[in-house]
């Protein structure tokens, strides 16, 4: 898969339809990260600090009580995005999100 981010972004549903120089200004900005299966992509109880968008495979968000304990919340396939309105809270979430 390339790390070209610009015709990554061009193909992911959230984006279709944007103008290009709309799209160049997110691709700026962006970058392409690889997540091996089982791969921690955000550990319960950090701030997040980015805007995920799932190009390939998926995702699995779990909720992590007080005593470690994990419940499936949500599954993030190819096209979603995940991050975005946690991290307009700027607070630590109880949540993980594992590739």
């Amino acid at each position: 898969m390339t790390d070209d981010v610009l015709p990554l972004l061009a193909v992911h549903e959230y984006f279709r339809g944007l103008p290009a120089d709309a799209l160049a200004e997110v691709a700026r900005d962006a970058r392409v990260a690889h997540h091996p299966a089982g791969a921690v992509v955000h550990k319960a109880g950090a701030v997040p600090d980015t805007v995920g968008f799932v190009l390939r495979g998926r995702l699995e968000a779990v909720r992590v009580d007080a005593r470690g304990v994990e419940t499936l919340f949500r599954v993030i396939d190819r096209g979603e995005q995940y991050g975005m309105m946690v991290g307009a809270l700027a607070e630590p979430v109880p949540s993980q999100v594992v590739a």
